[in-house]
Formats: C-alpha cells, structure tokens, sequence
C-alpha cells in the first residue's frame, strides 16, 4: 500500500466516525507535501466536573499527517469561527486553548495527562504495521471526539466555563483598603452615612480594632448601589454616574467581581468579523460574533477602586474613632 492509499484509508476512518460532511481532506500550508485533515463540529456543549456547561460552535480541528500519509505529525489544533459575545471577549476557544489565541486562528491545546497523549505518541512513532495503526486511528476520532466535550477542571483549563465573559486579569475582588484619602470627599460622606444607616454594613472586631465582616466582593455591589440611589434621587443619570465615580462593568463569577472590557492583550478584535477563515467543503466560514445564546451572565457596575477604598476607609475610621467612646470625631456627628 503506498502514501496515496494510506492517506484515503485514514480519511475514511474519519469519515465512518463523523460523517462524510464533517471530514476534508486537504494538503497542509506549513508542510506542502504533506496532508492534513479538518473535522468540523456545528456545535459542541463543553461541560465540566461541577456540571458546568459552555455550547461551542463551528468548531474546527486540524489533524496533520506525516508524509507517509500513515502517522500523525504532531497533535492537533482547534480553531472556532463563531462565537458569543462574552466568549470573543474572554478570548475563549475551548477551556484548553490559551486565551491569548487570536479568534479565528488554530490554537494548540493543553493534553495534560489525558489517554489521547498515549494515542498521538503511537501515532507518531510506532513502526508498526498499518493494520496495527488504524485501530489507533480509531481511537484517536473517538478520544479527539470526547476531548472538545470535556473541561477538566482537575487538569487546570486556561479558561473555565464560569468565568467566560470576564477579563480576570483584572479581579476587583482584591483589598480595597489600599485606597487614600479622596479629595472628592463629597462623594463619598453621602455615601458613607446612607451605607451606615442602612444597617446592612457587617463588621468584625479583633485585637480592639473594627474591619469590615463581610468580603470586598459584597462591599463593592453594596457601596455603589447606594451611591447610585443617592444619585438617582437628586436627577442625575446613568451616564454621568459612571463617569464622575468611574465605574466599569463586571460579572459576577464564583463570588468575584471580574472586569468585562478587553485588555491591551485581548484576542478580541471587532474590526475581524465577516473575515473568511476557512473554506470547508466548498462553504466558507467567516468569522462571526453572535449574542449569548441562553447565557445568563449577571453584569453589573461597580465603583472604581479609588472610590471604594476611600469609602471603606473612611467608614472604618469613623467606626474606630467612635464606637463605645465617650468623645467623638466632629466627622461623625453626620451619623
């Protein structure tokens, strides 16, 4: 059996497990005398140990073939040309691909420990016979198969499921007791008193000092919804809201505030949609950024750091300086 024949008898293996329409056969840009094949999956549903669960479309795979038409390269690539808005956002691929992969792009997954390893290193090494290699081959479409449904939380995904749609490399949830002193304390008096009286403030006393009982996350929702009541109630609007106390839209993810824009770094480019990506049996996919298809991400706005931190800052402080003592800050007569 020659190159040629080896080459159409993997196809075929490929196309029994996928279907005709799902397989293309087609010579590989980085190797010219060499082939690869494409698998295309309409829409995938990438689901995790939690039972957490991502739909995924028009997944692509690129599985190179050695110029004896009979042994696997090197492993696999996916690349998608579809995508929720949170999922360009968040550069999101699969939970395995880097999120720094440009969308539309082949991106080289992370195998970690998996079975699918021991399959690709016989495929690309082993002498044996081809009889012997396409049971390998079979067990490769399957693995390959099971390995774009699967989110392995305990291999470390690049992405997990639950935090698609947030930048989170900028986590609000980190101490916001860094904040100084504001010199826009008119903001933040106001907000401070309805905070306190509101009653709904937690605190926790140790070593005679008062912290704050409750996580930076809490503070944050609850410190600008009453920024923004006192806000709304003297006819100010949304927009301005937003810009006179910075505020910056987040998701609510595992109990941590993360940040929705794109980074500097981020795969996301808007100005790339309706490029042609691919050529897949005759039908070009260009790339295209759909809404979140039953994605019910609860997007919030939260105050700048600046504004937090002063506000905790300054509510710690009046706390500290008054409560169970006989005189008080002239700050705190406002209470």
């Amino acid at each position: 059996m020659g190159t040629l024949e080896y080459i159409q008898e993997v196809t075929q293996i490929f196309k029994d497990y996928y279907g005709d329409d799902k397989v293309m056969l087609r010579e590989n840009p980085e190797y010219p005398h060499n082939q690869e094949i494409i698998v295309y999956w309409p829409a995938v549903v990438v689901t995790n140990e939690n039972g957490g669960s991502e739909t995924i479309f028009d997944l692509f795979a690129q599985v190179p073939l050695k110029e004896d038409g009979k042994h696997l390269r090197e492993k696999f690539k996916l690349m998608r040309t579809t995508y929720t808005l949170g999922q360009a956002r968040s550069g999101y691929t699969h939970s395995h691909i880097s999120s720094t992969t440009r969308l539309g792009t082949w991106g080289i997954p992370c195998l970690g420990t998996g079975p699918i390893n021991n399959t690709i290193h016989t495929l690309q090494n082993d002498p044996c016979s081809f009889d012997e290699l396409r049971t390998f081959w079979e067990l490769f479409c399957r693995e390959l198969d099971d390995y774009t449904q699967v989110e392995s939380l305990r291999g470390g995904p690049y992405i997990r499921l639950e935090t698609i749609g947030a930048n989170t490399r900028r986590d609000k949830t980190r101490n916001f007791l860094n904040g100084t002193d504001n010199p826009l304390k008119w903001q933040v008096v106001p907000t401070a008193r309805r905070l306190l009286r509101s009653g709904k403030l937690k605190f926790s006393y140790h070593h005679h000092h008062f912290d704050l009982g409750m996580s930076d996350t809490d503070f944050a929702m609850l410190a600008t919804k009453a920024a923004w009541e006192i806000y709304a109630s003297q006819g100010n609007t949304i927009e301005k809201f937003i810009v006179d106390f910075n505020c910056n839209t987040h998701i609510l993810s595992q109990g941590r505030l993360c940040a929705t824009s794109e980074g500097r770094g981020s795969a996301y480019n808007p100005e790339r949609v309706g490029e042609e990506i691919i050529v897949f049996n005759g039908i070009s996919f260009k790339l295209s950024i759909i809404g979140d298809l039953g994605n019910n991400i609860n997007q919030l706005l939260i105050m700048d750091d600046e504004y937090l931190g002063s506000l905790k800052t300054y509510i710690l402080y009046l706390v500290n300086a008054t409560y169970g003592k006989r005189n008080i800050t002239e700050d705190a007569v406002f209470i």
